[in-house]
């Protein structure tokens, strides 16, 4: 069964919570997939506290292994929240994620592609 559908969203946000608490409990590291989805899951109901709750729980990789396009994807989305100290909340969250997983290399290469992909719409 597949949830990709807008009728099964209220399910993916309530079973992204579950998995989450889970997470946090068993103190289980996040694959790059698996933190993608949450993120990706978040991002699409405007979760964005929990966006920048689940950023700020991560602390190394031994707790999450995530890939750049995680982020970049989070930045695309970010102008969806309209609510400026939210957004200034979970742009705050990005930032310090970044310095603590990716390098200087990486969150400047992942900024450049951010930057031109907004430049072509």
């Amino acid at each position: 069964m597949t949830f990709d559908t807008d009728e099964f969203k209220n399910d993916r946000l309530r079973l992204s919570d579950q998995i989450r608490k889970r997470m946090e409990e068993d103190a289980i590291q996040y694959t790059g997939q698996l933190f993608h989805d949450m993120i990706y899951v978040y991002t699409e109901s405007q979760q964005w506290a929990d966006c920048a709750k689940l950023l700020r729980m991560q602390q190394d990789h031994r707790q999450c292994d995530p890939s750049i396009k995680t982020m970049t994807y989070l930045k695309q989305n970010l102008v969806y929240c309209f609510q400026n100290n939210t957004r200034m909340d979970v742009q705050d969250a990005i930032d310090n994620f970044e310095l603590r997983f990716f390098s200087y290399q990486q969150r400047k290469d992942s900024g450049a592609t951010f930057n031109q992909k907004r430049r072509r719409q």
